[in-house]
């Protein structure tokens, strides 16, 4: 032990080492997870001219989409769409609703997206309950186990709501 110790290590030169020169850059597997720099401002002529083909597209009055959320979760959905949502509201078949938390709107020529909703005055989704179903799940738990004899069994009833979406509509506003 003390044979290697005692040994004499060389020393390395760094003479024929230059730092000036650099190797291009290989992209790495991280790269993904970098922050970027933001884009640039964009100015108010573009903005306007933007915002002027936005309307212009909104005005051709094509199939609209929409992000809403609704209960905790996000849906999209289009005219005529039969929605099942897990809520509990207190609501009735036949009766008309106006869901507000709309996340994202649009269609095949533009898309709005909202931060953190589309504004109320530019996109709305009218909505009607077809129909409320009660659901019983059975949830068994072992109180035991080492001893799985005599599970726990209780039922977890949720209530569903069914929507039909009547209308996704969004006004060419924008300015």
């Amino acid at each position: 032990m003390y044979r290697i110790l005692n040994r004499s290590v060389r020393s390395i030169s760094f003479s024929r080492i230059h730092l000036s020169e650099a190797a291009p850059r290989v992209p790495s597997y991280y790269d993904r997870y970098i922050n970027h720099a933001p884009p640039d401002p964009v100015s108010s002529t573009e903005s306007k001219e933007l915002c002027e083909n936005i309307n212009e597209a909104i005005s051709q009055k094509k199939q609209n989409f929409a992000i809403v959320y609704i209960g905790g979760e996000q849906y999209r959905v289009t005219d005529h769409d039969l929605v099942e949502v897990q809520v509990d509201w207190n609501i009735e078949p036949n009766q008309r609703i106006k869901l507000e938390k709309v996340i994202m709107v649009g269609s095949e020529d533009f898309t709005l997206s909202g931060r953190p909703i589309v504004p109320r005055n530019i996109a709305t989704v009218d909505a009607i309950c077809v129909g409320v179903n009660f659901t019983e799940s059975p949830r068994v738990t072992f109180y035991n186990p080492r001893a799985p004899r005599r599970p726990g069994t209780e039922f977890i009833r949720e209530k569903k709501v069914i929507l039909r979406i009547e209308k996704v509509s969004v006004k060419p506003n924008l300015s």
